[in-house]
């Protein structure tokens, strides 16, 4: 009964481990979104690097949670498990959730500045710059006016 007691400690530790990766990658995507809500390129390439060190290390603990004795004392015992593992998918499903708005947060973003950039440089509707981004001298304000 003890190497049961042991196996139920080790999977406990695991998946308060585990929980504990996913509040982190949460606080990392509320990160994330702030920094694409913000524009700030250096601070999302810093986010994302250690957006991706955590992924692997809850990567590799799910990997050490489908152990084969850990599934089968898991298996076992659900209702020992029941509220910790509903705790974790709570919180997976709200890092995917905030990726997604951070998808598309950024997707907006990438759109809106499409559209000033073709506003300022984008072709024969601008009456202040040309296509290739110069002052426009055909202007057709009045040949009085420069921008």
């Amino acid at each position: 009964m003890t190497e049961q007691n042991d196996l139920l400690t080790q999977v406990t530790k695991q998946f308060n481990t585990q929980k504990l990766r996913l509040e982190q990658m949460q606080n990392i995507l509320d990160e994330e979104l702030e920094a694409v809500k913000n524009r700030d390129g250096n601070l999302i390439l810093e986010i994302s690097k250690k957006k991706e060190l955590h992924l692997e290390a809850i990567t590799n603990a799910d990997k050490l949670l489908n152990n084969e004795k850990y599934v089968e004392i898991i298996n076992t015992t659900p209702e020992f498990f029941s509220t910790l593992k509903n705790e974790i998918n709570d919180l997976l499903l709200k890092c995917k959730h905030t990726n997604e708005v951070i998808y598309l947060t950024a997707t907006q973003n990438q759109i809106t500045l499409s559209k000033v950039k073709q506003l300022l440089i984008g072709g024969s509707k601008n009456p202040t710059y040309n296509a290739y981004g110069q002052k426009n001298t055909n202007s057709s304000i009045g040949p009085s006016l420069k921008a």
